[in-house]
């Protein structure tokens, strides 16, 4: 196996949206299209489907995830915030 997407749909009132919960491509074979040609199926499926929207959560800034996710035709949702919290400090 070289890459795969793991996610999920959730139905949010009358939508349908698609939870990418992790995408992994061999880091010997990156920059050579897989993660895009994942991306490109996930969005063919989806189609048909009609889901109407795929999110994610990623590092925020200039490292290769964002990067590779702004390539791909993602974009930062400004509504939305991703809050954490280390259990052992709480």
């Amino acid at each position: 196996m070289t890459g795969f997407l793991v996610g999920y749909v959730e139905q949010w009132g009358d939508r349908s949206n698609f939870y990418i919960n992790e995408i992994c491509v061999l880091t010997n074979v990156q920059t050579n299209g897989i993660g895009t040609s994942l991306l490109k199926y996930l969005r063919d499926i989806l189609t048909q489907k009609n889901v109407e929207t795929a999110y994610l959560s990623t590092e925020r800034g200039e490292g290769k995830p964002e990067v590779f996710f702004r390539k791909n035709g993602y974009v930062t949702n400004e509504s939305r915030v991703l809050l954490t919290m280390t259990i052992s400090e709480f």
